[in-house]
């Protein structure tokens, strides 16, 4: 990033971008006593912002270093 530019961003735009045709999974995985164990899985490839040019503003010349 250069010098004099500032980013901001609405931070609840944003979520996990999941992979094409695949979402969590939850499992339960077999035990023995009184207690349950999950096994959870998902593919995200980051983050993506609903709406980015509304929601992410750059702001440019301020003074540098």
């Amino acid at each position: 990033m250069r010098p004099g530019v500032l980013i901001v961003a609405n931070l609840e735009a944003f979520k996990y971008g999941y992979y094409a045709n695949d979402s969590l999974e939850r499992r339960e995985l077999p035990t023995q006593g009184r207690y349950q164990r999950w096994l959870i899985s998902f593919q995200a490839y980051g983050l993506v912002a609903r709406n980015p040019r509304a929601n992410i503003g750059m702001i440019y010349g301020l003074p540098g270093e």
